[in-house]
């Protein structure tokens, strides 16, 4: 009886670690999902500002 009792100690310790590892990696996703998200918008921001600039700068080019 012990051993059996042992036995499902053991498949309840998987178990608890294998849910474990599961949350972890959703929790991982969905934060590398949302640095991902800032990271694009920050790059869209970033290129919008250079195109805006670089507008600028022939404009004044072409006005001398």
């Amino acid at each position: 009886m012990s051993l059996f009792i042992s036995k499902c100690l053991v498949k309840t310790d998987e178990f608890n670690r294998l849910i474990y590892k599961i949350l972890v990696a959703i929790f991982l996703a969905q934060t590398y999902n949302k640095i991902n998200k800032n990271l694009t918008s920050l790059l869209v921001g970033i290129s919008d500002e250079f195109i805006r600039q670089t507008q600028q700068f022939s404009t004044k080019l072409l006005c001398v």
